[in-house]
C-alpha cells in the first residue's frame, strides 16, 4: 500500500528538477509516497499534515 502526505488540498512532492520537497497539486509523477505506514505518519506529523491512501485499480489481473 502507498501512503501519501496531504496538507490541505496539496500533496508532499519532490521536484524532478532540483529534488526539493514541496507541497503541490495532485501530480502522481512527483508525489512522495511511503510503503511503511509508521514512517508516513511520522513524516506527516513533522509537516502538520495527514496521511492518505488511494484505491488502486488492479488492472494486472
Amino acid at each position: 500500500m502507498k501512503f501519501y502526505i496531504q496538507k490541505g488540498d496539496k500533496y508532499l512532492s519532490i521536484s524532478k528538477k532540483d529534488h526539493h520537497l514541496y507541497f503541490s497539486d495532485y501530480n502522481e509523477e512527483e508525489m512522495v509516497y511511503f510503503s511503511n505506514e509508521r514512517q508516513a505518519y511520522n513524516t506527516a506529523y513533522d509537516y502538520g499534515a495527514n496521511v492518505v491512501t488511494f484505491n488502486q485499480d488492479s488492472e494486472n489481473k
